[in-house]
């Protein structure tokens, strides 16, 4: 008996093809097959966009030295988790989620090149998190960067240099820097396949 490997809708990439040993025939896959076939690549999706992220060890570590060096009597920063994001960014270098106690840092920083602006930036979203709730109103809405965030920040001695690099340019080029890596890696495992 011989057998072929049969791809169910080539061209629409490794991730959602299935290949099936199936005795040479010229029949085509059934409606069921068919419907079979797509309710598994349903799942698989699903199974990858609810898949829990790992916290990054390096980014809990400069987390942690932050906390000892400034706060080391808020044992509520512990409980915080820190993830490198998974979407691409182009404003937000940073966010701090005070209700799910959860940092995430853009992907576009997780490189050696901008590791030593980490600091700064952690030490920015560890402030949104000590003043969490605490921020006072003004006029109804919420300063989130006021006069009160602004002095604990300024604590930091590389805060002025984060930002100034930021203005300089230096969160474009890094940005840049991550789109021109995704486009190469992409052509390299184009070129590999074919």
């Amino acid at each position: 008996m011989q057998f072929i490997q049969l791809s169910l809708f080539k061209g629409l990439g490794s991730l959602f093809s299935v290949r099936r040993k199936s005795a040479v025939s010229e029949e085509k896959p059934s409606e069921k097959d068919k419907q079979k076939h797509r309710s598994k690549i349903t799942c698989q999706l699903k199974e990858k966009k609810n898949a829990k992220a790992k916290e990054s060890l390096e980014l809990k570590k400069v987390w942690n030295s932050l906390k000892e060096e400034y706060f080391p009597n808020e044992s509520e920063l512990d409980v915080y988790s820190i993830y490198w994001s998974k979407r691409r960014h182009l404003r937000t270098l940073a966010s701090c989620n005070i209700s799910k106690k959860k940092v995430t840092v853009a992907c576009e920083l997780n490189n050696d090149a901008y590791a030593h602006w980490l600091s700064p930036l952690l030490y920015h979203e560890m402030c949104h998190a000590i003043l969490g709730d605490k921020i006072a109103n003004s006029g109804g809405t919420m300063k989130f960067h006021g006069s009160e965030f602004k002095r604990l920040e300024n604590r930091h001695p590389l805060k002025k240099d984060l930002d100034l690099w930021i203005r300089s340019g230096g969160w474009l080029s890094a940005i840049r820097s991550h789109r021109s890596k995704e486009a190469h890696q992409k052509r390299l495992k184009k070129n590999k396949v074919t």
